[in-house]
């Protein structure tokens, strides 16, 4: 996962890995759902294919981000932001992913 600003500098666009100082959260893995967060906290929400639900609070003022994993004891599936609501939603389940 890149950020990608307007760099005075090189006149154009330039963006930088978010995930390089958390490669152990994705290496061997793939993102399934992602959405964004803005308020209140500024916070990309990630399902992987594991279940595992990742978040990553980016604070762009202060030149600032940092990864952090939510545990249950089953499965996440989706992951869903309601702007209006200032909300996170998530579906899961306790019995895993389906074998079927």
């Amino acid at each position: 996962m890149h950020d990608v600003k307007f760099d005075i500098q090189v006149e154009g666009l330039a963006g930088r890995d978010l995930t390089t100082f958390s490669s152990h959260l994705f290496e061997a893995h793939t993102l399934r759902k992602i959405d964004f967060a803005l308020q209140p906290n500024s916070i990309v929400w990630a399902v992987r294919e594991d279940g595992a639900l990742l978040g990553m609070t980016y604070l762009l003022a202060e030149d600032t981000w940092g990864w952090h994993r939510h545990e249950t004891e089953g499965f996440f599936w989706d992951v869903a932001v309601v702007q209006e609501a200032d909300r996170m939603s998530c579906i899961s389940s306790c019995a895993g992913p389906s074998t079927a």
